[in-house]
């Protein structure tokens, strides 16, 4: 039988063709004494991120670095591909890369490995990021959070959702962290903060600043920067995720009631900028909602319903 990997680095990707290139070499240029294994997970990327990826697969690929790709038949969504990519990881531990953005030091899985091996009581670390924008090629080093003097996040930070970026992630792969997920994956587009959520019910997070920041890049093709509307947009799926998390963790009253406060603020954003738009908006963002929740329409028809009620009367839509 053989022996599974120490770390499982997780690659979602989706239309990635001018970067998937630097995203894969950014993990196939690591160092470790212990086997990898790189889960790519295509989406069915209508560009040639296929054929970019079939390249690299060709050329030699180091001896400790397995690769496992998956090119999707049909397209899953961000969230379902992201939490069937996670499904495959046999490590234990996992490492998180999207296709559009890159690794630079090449002992990054070293370093973040053997910090959690000789500290149990943490369950995940991270470091810092460069933002980069792919139009002007400049870059922004990340301002990380004011952390204690140790640059530990408590478990109750993580539970209130730590600002944490997904390529400096590594954490334990736990099985009760699948199960979570599963049971949450059609509620919300975006799973950043409920995976740090969920992470801190099983322990502490460790900001390591020896490691070299990593890329995360800013493009038009982004999941975010592509919307439009992004007020509304964000606005109604941080509404969705905090409900999920207010539920999940109904055991603890400090947190639950931190998520409940949120939702009332966000609802009330919500509903005063949906009430300023004109009809073209109107007519524009009710097709642009259907559209972003193709996979699961049944989400969107609640929505529609209790918010646009007032605009579609209004402009007799």
């Amino acid at each position: 039988m053989t022996k599974p990997p120490t770390v499982s680095v997780v690659m979602i990707t989706y239309n990635h063709e001018n970067f998937i290139k630097e995203a894969i070499q950014g993990v196939l240029t690591q160092v470790s004494d212990f086997t990898i294994e790189l889960i790519i997970a295509n989406d069915k990327s209508t560009d040639a991120t296929h054929q970019v990826i079939d390249e690299l697969l060709e050329k030699n690929i180091p001896e400790h670095i397995h690769i496992r790709y998956y090119n999707h038949k049909g397209n899953k969504g961000m969230m379902s591909n992201f939490i069937w990519a996670l499904q495959q990881a046999k490590g234990k531990y996992i490492a998180l890369c999207e296709g559009d953005d890159y690794w630079t030091d090449p002992l990054k899985l070293q370093k973040q490995a053997d910090f959690l091996e000789e500290n149990k009581g943490f369950v995940l670390c991270c470091h810092n990021a460069f933002f980069l924008n792919s139009v002007s090629s400049k870059t922004q080093e990340r301002v990380i959070p004011k952390l204690r003097q140790d640059k530990e996040y408590t478990e109750l930070e993580l539970n209130k959702g730590a600002w944490i970026l997904t390529p400096t992630l590594f954490f334990r792969n736990l099985n009760d962290i699948h199960d979570i997920l599963n049971k949450v994956e059609s509620k919300i587009l975006n799973s950043d903060m409920l995976l740090f959520s969920i992470l801190g019910k099983f322990g502490k997070g460790k900001y390591i600043e020896s490691i070299e920041p990593v890329m995360y890049r800013v493009h038009e093709g982004g999941v975010w920067s592509s919307k439009k509307h992004d007020k509304i947009f964000v606005w109604w799926n941080r509404y969705q995720l905090e409900k999920v998390l207010s539920h999940l963790h109904r055991e603890n009253d400090e947190v639950s009631v931190f998520f409940k406060k949120r939702l009332t603020d966000l609802n009330r954003k919500l509903h005063r900028n949906l009430y300023r738009l004109n009809r073209e908006q109107v007519k524009e963002l009710n097709m642009d909602y259907f559209k972003w929740n193709k996979f699961e329409p049944y989400r969107i028809k609640g929505f529609i319903k209790h918010n646009f009620t007032y605009l579609r009367l209004k402009f007799g839509l």
